[in-house]
């Protein structure tokens, strides 16, 4: 029988590629199957702390002028910006409505000149804060304080007693400090009167010595601290804002001290205090002439 060609052929051309399939490889091809299966080793390499002169490049501070930024839509607000953001027109009215409520509610006259003034800061809480004040002043100086009976002492004791004697104010405490300082030219009222020594060669005598008294006891008597205090409103809305954003409540009350005693006294108040102690020295049989001289 004589075999099909085309068939043998076709087994041929099939067993010769089964056999180049099966029969093993040498050469470069073998290694490179080699080197792509077998792992790499790997080596834990510590990174170098400092960089080549190659690899570094210089700093520049100033980012590109015409770069924007964004916030992400997934991004938390603060805050703050959230409560804005709640807010509705009709609520800041509500706002506006209890503020003037509250201005209109606060607004007094001072006694003695009959000027009207907002004043929101009671008596009593006035007194406690510069009860604090007293106390701060009194460890600061401790040493430099005369005694009671010391001449100086006695001498300003007495004028402030004339000066004090028809003056009434819940809670005052009026008792007299001189503290032993020639550089410091000042004298001021809380509770409690503190005379540096530096001023009284500018009083030159006891008339001199009741108008510095008798306008720093007007600057108590009109309550001018806790009117400083109440117009600083707004700087006490930023201390409560932040005070809810962050966590400062502990030092709020100290913030309120110092705003209400550092702020200097405005002129109008300087004013009020100057005629109000013209009156008070008057009273007290002083000659005020003595404080044109100061």
């Amino acid at each position: 029988m004589i075999p099909n060609i085309g068939a043998v052929r076709a087994l041929g051309g099939y067993s010769a590629s089964l056999m180049h399939r099966l029969r093993p490889m040498y050469g470069p091809q073998l290694s490179q199957m080699i080197q792509t299966a077998r792992p790499k080793p790997q080596f834990n390499q510590s990174k170098s702390l400092f960089r080549s002169d190659a690899q570094t490049r210089p700093f520049n501070s100033t980012g590109p002028k015409d770069r924007q930024y964004y916030r992400f839509k997934g991004s938390r607000p603060s805050k703050f910006s959230r409560i804005v953001e709640a807010l509705k027109p009709r609520h800041f009215v509500f706002i506006g409505l209890g503020a003037s409520g509250v201005y209109l509610y606060n607004v007094e006259e001072v006694e003695m000149t009959g000027r009207r003034r907002f004043n929101c800061i009671s008596n009593a809480r006035e007194l406690d804060m510069g009860t604090g004040t007293y106390r701060e002043i009194l460890a600061s100086e401790r040493g430099k304080i005369l005694s009671v009976n010391h001449p100086l002492t006695k001498l300003v004791d007495e004028v402030m007693q004339d000066l004090i004697a028809d003056i009434e104010i819940e809670g005052a405490d009026w008792r007299v400090y001189v503290i032993q300082d020639d550089e410091n030219q000042n004298a001021f009222v809380l509770p409690g009167v503190f005379v540096y020594t530096g001023i009284l060669p500018i009083c030159k005598d006891t008339n001199g010595l009741a108008a510095v008294l008798a306008h720093e006891i007007a600057h108590v008597v009109a309550h001018h601290p806790a009117e400083r205090m109440s117009n600083g409103l707004f700087k006490f809305g930023i201390v409560m804002a932040l005070s809810l954003l962050f966590d400062i409540s502990g030092q709020f009350s100290s913030l309120l001290v110092n705003l209400m005693y550092s702020l200097p006294n405005s002129r109008v108040q300087e004013a009020e205090a100057d005629k109000m102690g013209l009156m008070i020295m008057s009273k007290a049989c002083f000659n005020p002439q003595a404080a044109v001289q100061l």
